[in-house]
């Protein structure tokens, strides 16, 4: 990410000391990417079962650190790593949604685990990505979402496909980043940790159907 801040966005050599809390928050939102490798190390049932406890032990966290109750050390991570206005609102959201549309995808394309991994380390690492080059460097609005920049996208496109091709053939690869990109840009209500992994993972789907 740095190597392409600086030779291609042209960034001063400081531009990863600006805006840690949202540079903590994307470096969080990346680790994601190690649920695809567990998927397909655990097979689905041990994942489901796994994905079923981290998802109510999140939604726990949340409400205990939201009724002011101290967790040691996860209280610490999300004093830390949240946005103000988020821990007000409902505490680990990011997370809590993260997990919600990775099952989503695990249930959806239970049939073929590799596009259920691609599908959520697009969301790992292409969200990310596009956020934090995006927000710091997006000079060039995307025309039907003022919100989201063209430079943010394009970095995001290239980080998925450079994790989804990990798990599916190059070409599927390429169709699940755009289409994950493409649905992260669009001005729509649903959250993009939801939006991402099920529209990705269901173009991947027809698309290794008729390719």
């Amino acid at each position: 990410i740095i190597y392409i801040c600086k030779h291609i966005f042209k960034a001063p050599p400081y531009f990863y000391l600006m805006n840690q809390l949202e540079t903590k928050r994307q470096i969080i939102h990346a680790s994601g990417l190690l649920i695809s490798f567990y998927i397909l190390w655990a097979g689905w049932k041990l994942s489901v079962i796994t994905m079923s406890l981290i998802l109510v032990s999140t939604a726990l966290i949340s409400e205990t650190h939201k009724r002011g109750i101290n967790i040691p050390l996860m209280s610490l991570v999300l004093d830390n790593c949240e946005r103000p206005d988020v821990i007000e609102e409902r505490p680990a959201k990011g997370a809590l949604l993260f997990f919600v549309g990775s099952m989503a995808s695990l249930i959806l394309f239970k049939n073929n685990l590799n596009i259920v991994s691609a599908s959520i380390i697009i969301l790992a690492m292409g969200d990310s990505v596009s956020t934090l080059i995006g927000k710091k460097f997006g000079k060039h609005k995307i025309p039907y979402n003022k919100m989201k920049s063209i430079e943010g996208s394009f970095s995001g496109f290239v980080f998925a496909l450079l994790g989804a091709q990990i798990f599916v053939k190059f070409p599927i690869a390429i169709i699940g980043a755009f289409s994950a990109m493409f649905a992260e840009s669009l001005p729509i209500s649903i959250d993009d940790n939801i939006s991402i992994p099920i529209i990705s993972g269901m173009i991947m789907t027809i698309a290794l159907f008729l390719l």
